[in-house]
C-alpha cells in the first residue's frame, strides 16, 4: 500500500468517525427534546390536577409593560439569551393547538436549553395568567414548526395551573428580527407566537415568522391534556 493510499484510508475512517460522532450527538439532543418536553408536560398536568380547585382564570390584571428594547442583543427576536438557569423549572404554561393535536411547554426564558424543551416566554411581555401582548418565542426546526400550519381563525390555547384561556388567531406577518413592535401591548389581550423563517432555511434564518392571537374567551382546563402529543408537527 502506497503513502497516498494509506493516506486516504486514514482520512475515510476519520471522515466516518466524524459522522458517527455527529448522528450520536444529534440522536442525544432529540432524545433530550422529546423526553425532558414530554417529562414537563406531566409535571404541569399534576400540577394542574392539584391545583384543579382554584383554577379558574383571574378576572382582570395589569398588562405587562412594554419590554426595554433598548439596543441590547436580546431586543431581536429569538436570540435565546436569558439565563439558563431559568429554564431548569417546570414549566409555567402549556401551548394547545387544537386543530393540529399538538401541545407544547412554554418555559420562562428563551434560553438554548429551554428551546430544546419547547417554548419559551419572551422576558418584559404579559406574562400568561396576564392580560397584556404575550409574547412566546420557539425554534422553527422543532417545536414552533407547527406554525406553518396555523391559519387566521384557528384557536390556540394556553394553559396556566390558574386555568385556560382560548386565543383566536388574527394575522401571521413576517417581520426583521428587529421589529420587536409586534411584542408591545394591544388594545386588548394577546397572544404573539415567534419563530425564525424561512422555516426550510439553512443557518441562521433573516426572518421572524408571527402568529398574533387575541383573547376569545376563558374555558376550563379540565380536558386540555387529554388526546394531544408534544411532538412538533413536521
Amino acid at each position: 500500500m502506497t503513502k497516498s493510499e494509506r493516506f486516504l484510508l486514514v482520512l475515510e475512517y476519520t471522515l466516518l468517525a466524524a459522522g458517527l460522532l455527529l448522528l450520536v450527538a444529534f440522536a442525544v439532543v432529540l432524545v433530550h427534546r422529546s423526553l425532558f418536553s414530554h417529562l414537563a408536560l406531566q409535571a404541569f398536568d399534576q400540577a394542574s390536577i392539584a391545583a384543579s380547585g382554584s383554577s379558574t382564570r383571574p378576572s382582570q390584571s395589569v398588562a405587562a409593560p412594554a419590554p426595554k428594547f433598548s439596543g441590547e442583543p436580546a431586543t431581536r427576536l429569538g436570540t435565546g439569551s436569558e439565563n439558563p438557569s431559568a429554564s431548569k423549572e417546570s414549566p409555567m404554561a402549556v401551548l394547545r393547538f387544537g386543530r393540529l393535536g399538538v401541545r407544547i411547554p412554554v418555559f420562562r426564558g428563551t434560553s438554548r436549553f429551554a428551546l430544546n424543551r419547547g417554548a419559551a416566554w419572551i422576558a418584559g411581555t404579559g406574562l400568561p395568567w396576564e392580560d397584556g401582548n404575550i409574547g412566546i418565542a420557539g425554534h422553527r426546526d422543532s417545536f414552533f414548526r407547527v406554525l406553518k400550519n396555523v391559519t387566521a381563525g384557528d384557536e390556540i390555547e394556553l394553559a396556566t395551573i390558574q386555568g385556560t384561556s382560548v386565543y383566536e388567531v388574527r394575522e401571521i406577518t413576517v417581520v426583521s428580527p428587529n421589529n420587536v413592535s409586534v411584542l408591545r401591548p394591544r388594545g386588548v389581550p394577546s397572544l404573539t407566537l415567534v419563530t425564525c423563517y424561512p422555516f426550510n432555511f439553512i443557518g441562521s434564518a433573516p426572518k421572524r415568522y408571527i402568529v398574533s392571537a387575541a383573547l376569545k374567551q376563558p374555558s376550563s382546563s379540565a380536558s386540555f391534556q387529554d388526546g394531544f402529543s408534544a411532538t412538533p408537527s413536521r
